[in-house]
């Protein structure tokens, strides 16, 4: 007891362990650090002059300047005395074309019209050394009103000094993607490879982390840094968009709401195809995907409106502890997913996909906690039945399989898609071990016979199963015996048998009968076990004639 009880409590003490010998002395000793020191990026923002059709502005970035689709938007500044050295300038282009010049001199040049889609990219542009005083020109065009033009912070500085820039500032959604991939990848795993027997539309909700993910990935800003491939980084947000309602639908129609299962499946129809014509319109050139984001989001809102109807009304009439969860978790991510409808319909794109970004967020917390719950108590069943399949099938006093287990082996060894011609079946009786009880004990008979299966289980095992099928009876079943091949064996076990009689004070014999299967005479199992049996018998009365 001692020993269960220490092992219980070991995790929990080396825990305690660590805490003390390392996190402790760690807020202890806090004055004793040295971190590292990165150079920080500087930032280009004030100061600019934007000139257009209508004439020049002065204003400070980030900023938005209305402006004809496709007509270029000019910013120029004067650099200041920090670029009498070299530095490099960080810029990003909101679904636009962009040129960099240095007094008149393009530097940097990126125009979409090439391009199978428009992205929103971030670009590095070195400025070369002595350029204090110059007059740095950013020119802006972009094909959508909505996007016409949208101007971004500018930071100057080292690389490394802009790369920590990028990364804390858009670092923590990065990571929550590809968190969230993952995730979305072991549910999928688990559910289809792991617990390929229980609910299978769980995978669906990995689909949905894993699609959600791809979103998380567009919006971080720095999918770039991975791929260069203007068509994936210029799609994936958008495509994501349209097809990320699918997996939940589906999931819904089966597990939550199977009542409303031909709506949730239509409605799941209709975002696949509204995916495909977003696709298809890019790819012939008549809509790009930027310009289908309203489509795709009014279709989400409604089905998003719908399946709250929906579950409010299972409540109504079910008000299960689930549902009333779900209810709850889905109503919360709706006030997110309002508030960034608004700011996307009120062209804030400063924002854009924040809300959306915290409240799908909370609703994959919501997956995630109740996804392990689940995934904990499928294996505290499958526990619960494995065990009650060894109170079913095992002998408690050899560890044999019992005679429940024989017979449902028997059976499918038996079956037309096993090979009956090469049937055996081996019938063992221990002899005489009413003797041993009466005159050595119970203890003593319980020990010749764990004996006896293990003499049995040495000598079968590689080409077949031994059962204890009762109190001092054995059976054997295997197909890889001829009739030369059961002799052999027969005197395997005879000769074990009779090492073990020297080694006891009292008789250790067996009978044995053995019996192969018969093409056209054995119909069923049954015929087998009685020749088996009878030649047991016979064996077992010759025994008593020799003794």
């Amino acid at each position: 007891m001692f020993m269960l009880r220490l092992r219980w409590y070991l995790p929990y003490g080396l825990i305690g362990l660590f805490l003390v010998l390392f996190l402790v002395p760690t807020f202890v000793f806090m004055s004793d650090s040295v971190p590292l020191d990165l150079e920080r990026a500087n930032t280009l923002n004030d100061g600019w002059t934007v000139v257009s059709e209508t004439g020049t502005t002065m204003l400070s970035l980030p900023n938005r300047i209305d402006a004809q689709v496709m007509t270029p938007v000019t910013l120029q500044k004067t650099l200041p005395d920090t670029f009498a050295t070299s530095q490099k300038v960080l810029l990003r282009s909101s679904l636009s074309n962009i040129e960099v010049r240095l007094d008149g001199i393009t530097l940097y040049i990126v125009d979409f019209e090439d391009q199978p889609a428009y992205a929103s990219l971030w670009h590095i542009v070195e400025i070369p050394e002595g350029s204090d005083g110059a007059v740095l020109e950013l020119v802006f065009s972009s094909p959508y009103p909505a996007m016409s033009v949208n101007i971004n912070s500018v930071q100057y500085g080292t690389s490394a000094a802009l790369y920590r820039h990028l990364f804390t500032q858009y670092g923590l959604r990065l990571s929550v993607g590809l968190i969230t991939l993952l995730f979305g990848v072991a549910i999928m795993i688990v559910s289809l490879f792991i617990l390929p027997k229980t609910k299978s539309t769980h995978a669906y909700l990995g689909l949905f982390a894993i699609f959600f993910s791809f979103w998380l990935l567009g919006e971080s800003r720095l999918l770039q840094f991975f791929t260069g491939n203007t068509f994936l980084l210029g799609a994936i947000s958008y495509i994501s968009i349209a097809v990320v309602a699918i997996p939940p639908l589906i999931f819904f129609a089966y597990d939550v709401l199977p009542k409303w299962r031909g709506l949730l499946l239509g409605l799941a129809v209709l975002h696949g195809i509204n995916t495909s014509i977003v696709y298809a319109l890019h790819l012939a050139g008549s809509y790009d995907f930027f310009e289908t984001v309203p489509v795709s989001i009014a279709l989400l809102v409604v089905t998003f409106i719908i399946a709250i109807v929906l579950l409010g009304l299972e409540v109504k009439n079910n008000p299960a502890k689930r549902m009333v969860k779900i209810l709850v978790v889905m109503a919360v991510l709706g006030i997110f997913i309002l508030l960034e409808v608004v700011g996307f319909a009120s062209r804030d794109f400063w924002t854009t996909s924040t809300f959306a970004a915290l409240g799908l967020g909370f609703l994959m917390l919501f997956i995630f906690v109740n996804y392990i719950l689940f995934v904990i108590q499928r294996y505290k069943i499958s526990f619960r039945n494995e065990f009650y399949e060894v109170l079913a099938y095992q002998d408690p006093l050899t560890g044999a399989k019992n005679r429940h287990a024989f017979e449902r082996d028997f059976e499918a060894l038996f079956g037309q898609h096993a090979p009956k011609h090469a049937l055996s079946l081996l019938y063992f009786d221990l002899d005489d071990l009413k003797y041993i009880n009466d005159h050595y004990g119970h203890l003593e008979g319980d020990a010749a016979i764990k004996q006896a299966y293990t003499i049995l289980d040495d000598v079968l095992s590689p080409y077949g199963e031994c059962y204890r099928i009762g109190g001092d009876e054995f059976a054997c079943l295997s197909h890889h015996f001829d009739t030369a091949q059961l002799e052999t064996i027969k005197q395997q076990i005879i000769e074990r048998f009779l090492e073990q009689d020297t080694a006891t004070p009292y008789p250790f014999r067996a009978s044995i009968g053995m019996a192969r299967h018969e093409v056209g005479a054995d119909e069923k199992p049954s015929d087998i076990l009685k020749r088996s049996d009878l030649a047991m018998y016979l064996d077992k009365q010759r025994g008593k004639k020799t003794s």
